[in-house]
C-alpha cells in the first residue's frame, strides 16, 4: 500500500498489465484508482474490445512502445510475469517496472 501511495503522490503515469482479479482487488481496495492511470494492458482481445475499469479502456501492449522514462508499469498478472518481462524487453520499455 505504501508503494501505491507513492504512485498517488508523485502523479507519474501508471500503466498496469494484467487486468484480472488481482488488479481489480488492488484498484478497489488500495487506492490504485487514485493514481494517474495512463493505461490498462491485457493481451486478451475480448477484454480489449468489451471491458473498461473505471471508464478506462483496456489496451494491447502496443501502447507501451513510446512511454517516457518516468512512467511506471505495474505487473498485476504475477503468473505471467516472465512472459510480460520478455515482451517489455522486446519493445525496449524504458519506464520503471514494479511487480507485486
Amino acid at each position: 500500500i505504501k508503494l501505491i501511495n507513492n504512485f498517488i503522490s508523485n502523479r507519474h503515469p501508471v500503466y498496469s498489465w494484467g487486468i484480472g482479479n488481482e488488479f481489480l482487488y488492488l484498484y478497489e481496495n488500495t487506492g490504485l484508482k487514485d493514481c494517474n492511470i495512463a493505461g490498462l494492458i491485457d493481451i486478451n482481445p475480448y477484454k480489449q474490445a468489451n471491458l473498461t475499469v473505471g471508464g478506462i479502456t483496456i489496451n494491447n501492449p502496443a501502447i507501451l512502445n513510446n512511454v517516457n522514462k518516468d512512467s511506471l508499469l505495474l505487473i498485476s498478472a504475477i503468473a505471467y510475469k516472465k512472459a510480460i518481462l520478455t515482451n517489455l524487453d522486446s519493445i525496449n520499455f524504458n519506464g520503471q517496472i514494479v511487480d507485486l
